[in-house]
């Protein structure tokens, strides 16, 4: 997966809309949002980007869609940042009074897993509804980190 496989799929659930939807409204094929999401082509280009947003936000609010396009942008070029110098960059988008900084957990897209992890979940996920066996494990080892990050959470409180 990728920051911006990631940030289209987050907006699809927030707007309840579907991946055809999408395509419907942004005027962009199903196969290429289908990459998109996947995470099979990271890159999108400028023109893709803004009508993808344009997509989300069909009504004429302003506000709403510069947000919404500087969210996807800043996904597509936190997958542009690799390399030994990617953790010197940092990425702001301002949205009103706030920084993307201030409102960071509203707008952080899940983390990118390695290849090999994500096909792992994903495997985990296709799953989990169907089996008994693999919902109790799922269930274990999340309240396993459950418990590590109250104990982390519960140290931070004594310090």
């Amino acid at each position: 997966m990728s920051y911006i496989s990631n940030a289209i799929e987050e907006l699809l659930v927030k707007n309840n809309m579907s991946a055809a939807g999408l395509s419907r409204v942004s005027g962009i094929n199903e196969a290429s949002i289908s990459r998109f999401r996947n995470g099979e082509q990271v890159r999108v280009s400028s023109e893709d980007l803004v009508r993808i947003a344009s997509g989300f936000c069909p009504s004429p609010n302003a506000v709403s869609m510069a947000e919404t396009h500087a969210y996807l942008l800043r996904a597509r070029l936190q997958d542009e940042c690799v390399g030994p110098g990617a953790k010197l960059i940092s990425i702001v988008v301002t949205s009103g009074t706030r920084t993307s900084a201030s409102c960071e957990a509203a707008q952080v897209p899940r983390p990118v897993l390695p290849p090999r992890d994500q096909q792992n979940l994903d495997l985990i996920t296709s799953h989990i509804t169907k089996s008994h066996l693999v919902r109790d494990f799922v269930q274990s080892v999340a309240n396993l980190c459950r418990g590590i990050h109250c104990s982390k959470v519960q140290a931070g409180q004594r310090s």
